[in-house]
């Protein structure tokens, strides 16, 4: 690997590392802002949802655009509009002006956001892998501290701008078309399977961000657990392949609803979703492909994060529904997509692509 390669798949790592510190600065602190006012889950669920409407709805219209953009642009500019979108909250703090920030947010992610995911895929699956990981950890850390500082909103600001910087290694990098991407890379793109494993993702982590806030005095350590145990999953998606990767998430989280909410069924969540989301991440297949991806997200949170909330404020178990749902979502993206009996197969032929991409 040259010394240009190495230093523009370390600039998407650090980027994505300090873009999921501002993020998960601000995440749980939504709901614990709304809560402190005297909002109830579901309104915190749906200021929430705000950020996920608003991406999803850019996301489509502009993931085919950027085809033959340099990717350092759309990722810079998205980074620096995602904490600049805060101004609202942070002149004159409300729920409503939280909401506008929100819903700003997510239309400057389906920028960086997507052309982070496209950039990474179309390196190969173990760039997909780390950068992954580079996200978890960040999240990670913005997550552990988000219940503790003073000024979280504000360290977001800052970070957003950091981060950007850090996008601009990435003007080197033209985003390529999704079938150059497949080909190359000899990725089975299957839009239902990602879409499907996406959405999947949301629902323990659009949970866990509701409940933990309510329920745990440091709620930060909590959902920075959960995105720890996802963080090292993605390390293992190559080595397993994207069908047995799909297979034991489903299969994981079931199980943590079936535990109920508690610290060893939020990690095996965590685990699930770090599957779940990487197996989405190939299936996508690149280019046009991450369109996929950012429209599940969006749609994802958007419906799941009010619906748990309700859900959760009528005195259901918000999380047991959420996670045994996921774990058949994710077995039904793979059983009806792909079947049963190519799982061992795609075991072997990611094992083998792991070694090269």
């Amino acid at each position: 690997m040259d010394s240009r390669a190495t230093v523009t798949r370390v600039s998407l790592y650090v980027n994505s590392f300090v873009i999921s510190v501002a993020s998960a600065l601000v995440l749980p602190n939504v709901p614990a802002y709304v809560y402190r006012v005297g909002g109830s889950e579901l309104v915190a669920g749906l200021v929430l949802s705000l950020f996920s409407v608003t991406m999803a709805a850019v996301s489509v219209p502009v993931s085919r655009r950027l085809e033959g953009t340099p990717a350092g642009i759309p990722i810079a500019l998205g980074c620096l509009g995602y904490g600049a979108s805060l101004a609202p909250f942070l002149l004159a703090p409300s729920i409503d002006t939280l909401g506008i920030a929100r819903a700003l947010q997510g239309a400057c992610s389906a920028f960086s956001f997507t052309s982070s995911v496209a950039a990474a895929v179309q390196m190969g699956r173990r760039v997909v892998s780390i950068n992954n990981l580079a996200s978890n950890l960040g999240f990670i850390v913005g997550y552990a501290v988000s219940s503790s500082l003073s000024h979280p909103f504000r360290w977001c600001l800052v970070l957003s701008a950091c981060s950007a910087v850090f996008g601009l290694p990435l003007l080197s990098v033209r985003l390529r078309p999704q079938e150059e991407v497949t080909r190359e890379h000899g990725y089975r793109s299957s839009f239902p399977a990602a879409l499907l494993l996406t959405f999947a993702s949301t629902l323990p982590n659009s949970a866990v961000t509701l409940i933990a806030p309510r329920v745990e005095p440091h709620y930060g350590p909590v959902i920075a657990a959960m995105t720890a145990a996802s963080g090292l999953a993605q390390l293992l998606g190559p080595s397993l392949g994207e069908d047995l990767s799909a297979a034991l998430a489903g299969l994981l989280a079931g199980v943590a609803g079936l535990l109920g909410y508690s610290l060893a069924s939020v990690l095996l969540a965590g685990v699930a979703c770090g599957l779940m989301y990487y197996a989405a991440n190939i299936y996508s297949g690149g280019g046009r492909g991450v369109r996929a991806i950012s429209l599940a997200i969006g749609v994802g949170y958007a419906v799941n994060q009010p619906l748990i909330g309700a859900i959760t404020a009528g005195g259901w178990d918000g999380w047991s529904l959420s996670s045994a749902v996921s774990g058949a979502l994710s077995l039904a993206a793979l059983v009806g997509t792909f079947g049963v009996g190519g799982a061992v197969r795609s075991h072997r032929n990611g094992r083998d692509r792991g070694r090269g991409g």
